[in-house]
């Protein structure tokens, strides 16, 4: 066949998968001809499609047409949607039409290209034919350009895509052979996808590739000869003429009428213009379309790659458009997108230190002491004089082995303890403090311990044993009581320190959750494809359901910081306030009942610390350490 070459390997570009709703919407559409009026189809209706497929969960009827009809439905046994194609009754009665739906569907199902819709399964069950694909969501090219121009710097992100997903198709030896607007979709993310290849014309050694068990199938198996299949002003001339000789180039005629039909807004007349002449746009775009179109086959693009490589060329810096067309804005640097995780994280470090701090307190080891005051008065009738190196003399006597061995010995600890004796007076020795109270001449004996009732023993039992020992008059001024508040660890000072250390340490999550934001919603080159689609949906030109699941960051960043009002006070509700309402008056990029749902509750708890905190000063923050402290 002419023109049907092998073709280069095209750019290996990631597409998503086809969204089988507007796919086949579309797929079944009036303006696609074949060879006569569509046949009159009523389909089953819910319950009676459940009836034949009890292994399915039928949801709704998503379109129809003479051609067939689309359901969502979900696979009960996987838990997914997908989207059930069930074709007329009266048109698989034909034994023709039942080996060309199965060697169609081989073929589509091997397809392994994120740019085509998935086929999960397909065949006939109680005599209706179906066809279980993915189901992604989308709208289509018509859609977009219904609610307006389209620039063409979009055009220019669209139409490579296009070929990306044809020339794979063509490599396999699939035609598509239906291009029009209504069958090309764009997804949330902006990537562009071909729908609809029903229809699609399986040429040359295809047959032996993809059904190696025929080997000698029926004439007219894979042409349909004398069917005139596609829409009229898509159509290349030769598709008109002589349908069973058409090849991969009448796809780019196609696509080079979308093209077209994307800078001008308007399809080609009988007279063809060069879109320059109808709108303001860089000339060189008109040889490109006005190749695209040519009547002769061999005057085209041979290939969608090729078409591609024209329109990537004219994109380059080298070759830039002129001044008249939009400039891609630059990059955003990462922290200018995410700057709002960093505000989120700060209070939710400072929750996490806290609770960090808390736990610490709780399960660390606790230390208790007990303290005895007591003054040397006369000894050998004479007043001592109190210097340094008397009281350090002193406290080398208190801490002699001869006392603390009277001391273990009264208390019986080598036997509490369960080690020996020359062991129980050094640990004693090191938990026993000495030292003068400073601007006095008192004596301070202290014992810390992690048992309350040994800690205030040992420290009285060394003191009245000082206090025996001692040639001469010892006051006692302070027995030691038993301890009820830890030394060690210290409450208030590991709480602040872990707060602290939280908000400190908060950007490293912050980082990390930005890591995976990034990962999972990329921002794009602003002068990509992606980038240029996704704007088309941003300023909503699509359907309103694309942009009905958005939830404005700032609503977000409210919600959080109101709860994190009622722990932190006013420092976490005037934020709270400030960004709900800045979310609230952001209609256009808060238009989901969910993210004003968020920014108003942000608001009312902020509102609701500040009238609580007036009305009982000091209460919240009594009962926000009294949960701590119980959690200890």
């Amino acid at each position: 066949m002419p023109g049907n070459d092998r073709m280069p390997n095209p750019p290996k570009s990631p597409l998503g998968g086809l969204d089988p709703e507007d796919l086949l919407k579309q797929g079944v559409a009036d303006d696609t001809l074949m060879d006569g009026a569509a046949t009159s189809f009523n389909p089953p209706s819910i319950d009676e499609l459940a009836s034949v497929f009890p292994q399915f969960e039928i949801l709704e009827l998503i379109g129809q047409g003479g051609m067939g009809a689309v359901y969502k439905i979900r696979q009960k046994d996987l838990d997914r949607i997908v989207a059930l194609k069930i074709l007329p009754p009266v048109i698989g009665k034909s034994p023709e039409f039942s080996n060309r739906f199965t060697r169609e569907a081989k073929a589509l199902a091997k397809l392994n290209h994120p740019g085509i819709v998935t086929l999960h399964e397909f065949g006939q069950q109680n005599g209706l034919y179906f066809i279980l694909m993915e189901f992604v969501d989308g709208v289509n090219l018509a859609q977009l350009m219904k609610t307006g121009k389209i620039s063409p710097r979009e055009a220019l992100a669209i139409v490579p895509q296009i070929c990306d997903a044809l020339q794979f198709a063509h490599d396999q030896g699939i035609v598509h052979r239906d291009i029009k607007p209504e069958n090309i979709l764009l997804d949330r993310l902006g990537r562009v996808k071909v729908a609809d290849f029903g229809i699609a014309k399986i040429v040359g050694d295809v047959t032996q590739a993809f059904l190696p068990d025929l080997h000698s199938p029926p004439a007219g198996l894979f042409t349909e000869a004398g069917k005139i299949i596609g829409t009229p002003a898509y159509m290349a001339p030769e598709q008109v003429e002589n349908p069973s000789e058409v090849d991969h180039r009448a796809d780019i005629y196609a696509l080079g009428v979308v093209f077209y039909q994307m800078l001008t807004g308007e399809l080609p007349g009988k007279r063809l213009e060069p879109p320059s002449q109808k709108v303001r746009i860089d000339v060189r775009l008109d040889e490109i379309v006005l190749r695209a179109m040519e009547k002769e086959p061999d005057l085209r693009y041979q290939t969608a790659h090729e078409f591609r490589t024209v329109v990537d060329d004219v994109q380059s810096p080298a070759h830039a458009l002129p001044p008249s067309l939009p400039l891609p804005s630059p990059k955003r640097g990462l922290l200018r997108r995410w700057w709002w995780v960093f505000l989120i994280m700060f209070p939710v470090g400072l929750l996490i230190g806290l609770a960090a701090g808390s736990i610490w307190v709780y399960i660390a080891p606790k230390q208790y002491q007990a303290e005895t005051v007591i003054e040397i008065g006369a000894y050998g009738g004479t007043q001592p004089t109190i210097t340094p190196t008397f009281f350090g003399s002193q406290f080398e006597a208190i801490k002699s082995r001869e006392s603390l061995v009277t001391v273990a010995e009264q208390l019986d600890l080598p036997n509490k303890w369960g080690i020996s004796l020359d062991s129980t007076v050094q640990t004693v020795k090191g938990i026993i403090v000495t030292q003068n109270i400073r601007g006095t001449d008192l004596i301070s004996i202290s014992a810390r311990h992690t048992n309350k009732q040994d800690a205030a023993a040992i420290a009285n039992a060394v003191a009245l044993n000082y206090q025996r020992s001692f040639d001469g008059k010892v006051i006692i001024h302070e027995m030691a009581l038993v301890p009820t508040t830890p030394v060690s660890p210290n409450i208030g000072l590991v709480l602040f320190a872990g707060s602290l250390l939280g908000i400190v340490l908060s950007p490293i999550p912050a980082f990390i959750l930005i890591g995976i934001l990034q990962r999972m919603f990329p921002d794009i080159r602003s002068d990509s494809p992606l980038k240029v689609t996704r704007e088309a949906v941003a300023e909503n030109r699509v359907a309103e359901p694309l942009n009905a699941a958005r939830v404005d960051s700032f609503a977000v960043v409210s919600f959080v910081l109101g709860l994190a009002s009622l722990i932190v006070g006013p420092l976490g509700s005037l934020p709270a306030i400030i960004f709900g309402h800045v979310s609230i008056s952001r209609i256009k990029a808060n238009p989901s009942i969910e993210g004003r749902g968020y920014a108003l509750a942000g608001v009312v708890l902020g509102y609701m610390t500040l009238v609580h905190r007036q009305r009982s000063k000091g209460h919240i923050t009594q009962l926000r350490f009294a949960v701590l402290f119980e959690l200890t």
